[in-house]
């Protein structure tokens, strides 16, 4: 109870700032000791003990074998450079959104050094990523910061990078306007400086409305070589029926997935797509855990020259793809942005997700035909019909075909 007390009168003084301090010899190593304790139990989870115990076991199971397998060895720690490496090449429905988004945002105009967290939550000491963060933040030195996290969770990096207050634009400070799109409260909050900054830079040149997305001859000549494998002609126009929920936590009906449309109605809009563009291809866009419902729907769908594409497309040649493909027909999701990004025409499906908010726009200004849907007072994309999505695809007016 008296250590309770203690405590209780050592905070008040710390608050009241009457706190006196007291030089005293202490043991450093039963310190340090008592601190890692109470990150034992993290350490633990994160198999920070090998670094005492270099020995390990890995068992999992070999589904098609009826097998387990257990591998046992002497573990080394990798470097950095060679965690990120593995971590890039693996399939991209294992990587954080942050990690997906690295191909597509690196080499962009006006972006410069990219660095990912896996985890804000993750304690300091145990995320590499907040420490490579925080290292950057220092390297570049102390200056205007405008901090886009809707939560402050991360705060704590610019912190320990030492960035004042007062030179750091916090968009918790400057909320969505009413009506406003996101593209324009980004934009916005572009424009607003931090209270610190004795100089102001000079104006601008006024922003563009929307996103946009560089496509490099790297990316074309990569496009162009995997249509020629895959045997997929142009013209072309893209369908994107699933989302990040696709086939996750059983089947795609559950409520967790509010960008579900039934399979039987892409393959109505799909096999129209056939009968009003008999010479283009028709590519279902998706990720590996995709794959499936892309083959339930060119299934049901019953005509030819339907590829299905999710087992091998990696986000930039998705996005080369989407700068080559007459229109897009899909669910709001990210390829709508990218398509958007690029000037490719598209029908886009909303399901909850405000549409004034998360229109997908563009500086190309291609055209874009959205429709929303409810059911039973709600907005819901069950509601929207395949005879709604085929007049708007029949109004839209496609790009030119582009060689690739």
């Amino acid at each position: 109870l008296l250590v309770v007390i203690n405590d209780i009168l050592d905070f008040s003084k710390i608050e009241a700032g009457k706190l006196d301090l007291e030089i005293t010899d202490f043991d450093l190593r039963e310190a340090i000791d008592s601190t890692m304790d109470l990150l034992a139990a993290q350490a633990h989870s994160k198999g920070l003990e090998l670094a005492a115990n270099p020995q390990a076991a890995l068992l999992f199971h070999w589904k098609s074998l009826r097998r387990q397998v257990r591998v046992r060895g002497r573990v080394e720690t990798v470097t950095e450079a060679e965690a990120d490496a593995y971590f890039a090449g693996r399939a991209r429905s294992s990587h954080s959104r942050a990690l997906c988004l690295l191909p597509m945002l690196a080499g962009q105009p006006g972006v410069g050094e990219i660095f990912c967290v896996r985890s804000r939550k993750t304690p300091y000491l145990l995320s590499v990523g907040q420490r490579r963060v925080v290292r950057g933040l220092r390297r570049r030195g102390i200056g205007p910061t405008w901090y886009c996290d809707g939560t402050h969770a991360a705060m704590a990096m610019l912190v320990r990078a030492g960035i004042p207050r007062d030179l750091i634009v916090d968009v918790a400070q400057h909320p969505l306007l009413a009506g406003e799109h996101a593209t324009e409260q980004w934009h916005r909050l572009a424009q607003i400086m931090p209270e610190g900054l004795e100089t102001p830079p000079p104006p601008g040149r006024p922003l563009a409305g929307g996103c946009q997305l560089a496509v490099s001859a790297a990316q074309l000549l990569d496009l162009k070589g995997w249509l020629q494998k895959r045997g997929i002609g142009t013209p072309l126009v893209v369908v994107q029926a699933g989302n990040k929920r696709t086939m996750r936590r059983g089947p795609r009906r559950l409520a967790v997935n509010h960008k579900y449309w039934p399979a039987a109605r892409w393959a109505e809009v799909i096999r129209h797509l056939r009968g009003d563009l008999p010479q283009h291809a028709i590519v279902l866009l998706g990720t590996g855990p995709e794959f499936a419902l892309n083959r339930e729907i060119a299934a049901l769908a019953g005509v030819s020259g339907v590829y299905n594409a999710a087992d091998d497309l990696p986000i930039a040649r998705l996005v080369a793809l989407l700068a080559r493909a007459s229109a897009l027909i899909g669910v709001d999701s990210g390829p709508a942005h990218a398509a958007a990004a690029v000037g490719c025409p598209q029908v886009v499906l909303f399901g909850r997700a405000s549409p004034t908010l998360y229109r997908p726009r563009g500086t190309a200004g291609a055209e874009v035909r959205l429709l929303t849907g409810e059911v039973n007072g709600q907005p819901n994309m069950l509601g929207i019909a395949a005879k709604a999505v085929i007049e708007a695809w029949d109004g839209l007016t496609l790009r030119l075909p582009q060689g690739a």
